[in-house]
């Protein structure tokens, strides 16, 4: 057998002790969802103080409102717009104010309607019913204001 000789133990120097300053614990808000349905309720917490976040709930409200607004006026649009197709010719028309110094005439050829004053002033307009009712005021010294539109049937 081979006696090995002792090993003398090997000393190390010593390690110096690095001392590192304590870390300080910044708290960080958590986002938790709340308890109950799903859909926009959160809670922030920083420790043990909660606050309860329910934006996303009251924009859902409000955006189901705007919408049931908007939805209400568009039927009252379409309403009305049905109402004005439904009207009959003479309550469509918008009618024009003629004022003439003395006497007109009136005629409907095709469609198309004329009332004239004496003094060549007149109003042409297309009316379907190739009917014109007018309704004439006087305004004296044999002038008249004839309001003119398309009559019904």
């Amino acid at each position: 057998p081979v006696v090995l000789p002792p090993i003398a133990p090997i000393i190390l120097p010593p390690v110096p002790t690095v001392v590192f300053p304590p870390v300080p614990v910044i708290p960080v808000p958590s986002i938790v969802p709340a308890a109950g349905p799903v859909g926009g309720a959160t809670q922030n917490c920083v420790g043990s103080h909660c606050n309860q976040n329910n934006f996303g709930r009251r924009k859902r409200a409000i955006l189901a409102k705007l919408l049931e607004e908007a939805e209400k006026i568009t039927e009252d649009l379409v309403k009305a717009e049905q109402e004005i197709q439904d009207r009959s010719p003479a309550e469509a028309s918008p009618g024009h104010i003629l004022e003439c110094p003395g006497p007109s005439t009136s005629s409907c050829n095709n469609h198309l309607c004329t009332v004239k004053c004496s003094d060549g002033n007149k109003v042409e307009m297309e009316c379907p019913s190739n009917n014109l009712a007018i309704l004439t005021s006087s305004l004296g010294d044999g002038a008249s204001s004839n309001k003119v539109s398309c009559g019904s049937l």
